[in-house]
């Protein structure tokens, strides 16, 4: 489970290798050649396969794509996107011992509408094709807030 770019070679040790078989001897092969490549073997079934690779699509392809459009954002106002770059290193740093959840921050987070209406103009007059995505992402993180939310 991972993404490879072409010049980078991958530390096989630390990539998880997912695998399903069509019988037990098959996957306790299939098990001892991915724990020569990496110590981190999942069995996973054909579903659970299609749900990890919609979650790795969410996690990778979808981040990637925003961070094409913070980069077209940013080059308009003549703007460098490597000023993100700490900000995205800490936001994965965070994540590596705290849930996503616990760690969502921003202005839906904090229902705070003035800055939501001020990113809106901006997007509704600049670049009119992200607003459905801006508008999506902060229904979603309010909406996925209250229904995490403890019942009391």
């Amino acid at each position: 489970l991972q993404t490879f770019s072409i010049h980078k070679i991958p530390n096989f040790a630390e990539i998880p290798i997912c695998v399903d078989a069509n019988n037990e001897i098959n996957l306790l092969q299939l098990e001892q050649i991915a724990n020569k490549i990496s110590g981190k073997f999942i069995h996973l079934n054909d579903n659970q396969r299609v749900i990890m690779h919609l979650a790795a699509v969410f996690v990778n392809n979808f981040t990637n794509h925003l961070f094409c459009i913070a980069k077209i954002i940013l080059d308009k106002e003549q703007l460098s996107f490597d000023l993100l770059k700490p900000l995205i290193a800490e936001t994965i740093e965070k994540i590596k011992n705290n849930t996503p959840e616990e760690m969502q921050t921003g202005p839906a987070k904090r229902h705070d509408y003035k800055t939501i209406e001020r990113h809106e103009n901006y997007i509704n007059n600049n670049f009119i094709q992200f607003e459905a995505i801006y508008r999506l992402l902060t229904d979603s993180i309010q909406k996925t807030q209250t229904e995490r939310a403890p019942k009391t």
